[in-house]
């Protein structure tokens, strides 16, 4: 099972509501390969809730063995 990736263009519903969210923003230039791990080594998952919000672009995500 892999981990849920969501479109706008397609997924018009309330996917996640909660009080609790975070966010920040990190900006990636399309077309230059990062390494994430470099940047999110101070993050952590006190709340439970990972989002990503692409822009323009792809992502391949990466969690554990399974990748999305």
């Amino acid at each position: 099972m892999s981990f849920p990736i969501f479109d706008f263009r397609k997924d018009h519903k309330n996917l996640i509501v909660t009080p609790e969210l975070r966010s920040r923003f990190l900006y990636m230039p399309s077309g230059v390969k990062t390494n994430l791990r470099d940047k999110a080594a101070a993050h952590f998952h006190d709340l439970g809730y990972e989002i990503f919000l692409i822009m323009q672009g792809r992502v391949r995500g990466i969690i554990g063995d399974e990748e999305g």
